[in-house]
């Protein structure tokens, strides 16, 4: 099914020019704005997405995560950014944590310190994304007919993983 939201706006329009299914361009968008991996395999248990949408959108970030890791920390240098700058660039541009983390701290401590910060915080975006998703994947079924008659409650559709992402992260 196709899930287009105002977030993934890019990624739908360039996913259209390249003839990308709407469920990976979904994956794909949430993976990059939010937390690779982990945004990708939160989402797809809300949007049903099957494995080889999950198996290419996984692989997509993960291939610009590695080429990320290797080339940021020489760019950074390149570019005369200090500790604060790095930190705050490769924190929202890199798209999965542990790329983060090795690209930051590749850089410098303080730039590793800061990037892990400001990249736990976008991961924190997995919480509204997927009960956003929840929500409207809900009424897309509802209003297609797709629902086979059942009603949808608060506690049928939300994502209740979310709970132990919160405890965890507490």
């Amino acid at each position: 099914g196709d899930i287009y939201m105002p977030q993934n706006i890019t990624m739908n329009f360039i996913g259209r020019l390249l003839k990308v299914p709407g469920n990976t361009c979904t994956l794909i968008g949430v993976g990059t704005s939010i937390c690779g991996g982990s945004a990708i395999a939160a989402t797809a248990l809300v949007i049903d997405a099957d494995e080889k949408e999950v198996a290419y959108s996984i692989s997509t970030i993960f291939m610009f995560n590695i080429i990320a890791a290797f080339i940021f920390p020489p760019l950074g240098h390149f570019l005369g950014m200090s500790d604060t700058g790095f930190g705050i660039w490769a924190g929202t541009a890199i798209n999965d944590t542990s790329s983060v983390v090795a690209a930051s701290f590749a850089f410098s401590d303080t730039a590793g310190q800061l990037a892990t910060i400001v990249k736990l915080t976008r991961t924190l975006m997995i919480i509204p994304i997927t009960l956003f998703l929840a929500f409207w994947r809900t009424r897309k079924l509802k209003v297609q007919g797709e629902s086979g008659g059942k009603s949808y409650s608060i506690a049928r559709i939300f994502p209740w993983f979310i709970i132990g992402f919160l405890l965890t992260a507490i």
